[in-house]
C-alpha cells in the first residue's frame, strides 16, 4: 500500500512501458510482473514490492458471422452444427444448435466435446490445451 501511496504523490507513471505479454496463470508457467522500489539511505535500506497485473485489451471483432459446418458418412449420417459466433471471448457463453439430418444408424452412445485452446503468439509459442467433454445417451 506504501507503494502506491508513493507512486500517486510522486507522480510516477507506468504507460509509457510496453507490456508484451499479459499476466498468466496457467498448468506449467506463470508470467507476472513486480515492481521493486529500493529506497537507499545511510543506515538502512528499504525494500517494498507490488505485483501488477497485466491486461492488454484487444479491439473486438467487427465481423463475427455465424458458423454453420455439416458433416457426415455418405448416405448414412449427416449432421449441421450452428454456432452464432465464430470468435468468442474467454467469458462468452457457447450458443448454437445440432441438426441431425439423416440418421439410418443405430447410435448408442454420442459425446458432444470442446477443446480450450491457449495461444500466445508474441514470439514465444506456447500451447495449453484442455477438454470438455460429456457423453449423451
Amino acid at each position: 500500500m506504501y507503494l502506491v501511496k508513493y507512486m500517486k504523490r510522486r507522480h510516477i507513471h507506468l504507460s509509457s512501458l510496453q507490456w508484451k505479454c499479459y499476466t498468466s496463470h496457467g498448468v506449467n508457467v506463470r508470467l507476472r510482473y513486480v515492481l521493486k522500489l529500493t529506497i537507499s539511505r545511510n543506515y538502512v535500506s528499504n525494500i517494498v514490492e507490488h505485483r501488477l497485473s497485466v491486461r492488454n485489451y484487444t479491439p473486438l471483432p467487427t465481423i463475427n458471422n455465424s458458423i454453420k459446418m455439416e458433416v457426415g458418412i455418405e448416405d448414412c449420417l449427416h449432421i449441421e452444427f450452428e454456432y452464432s459466433k465464430s470468435k468468442y471471448h474467454l467469458k462468452d457463453v457457447i450458443i448454437g444448435k445440432i441438426y441431425f439430418l439423416l440418421v439410418r444408424i443405430k447410435i448408442k452412445i454420442w459425446s458432444l466435446r470442446l477443446d480450450v485452446e491457449s495461444l500466445q503468439d508474441q514470439g514465444l509459442t506456447h500451447t495449453l490445451r484442455q477438454r470438455l467433454s460429456q457423453n449423451m445417451n
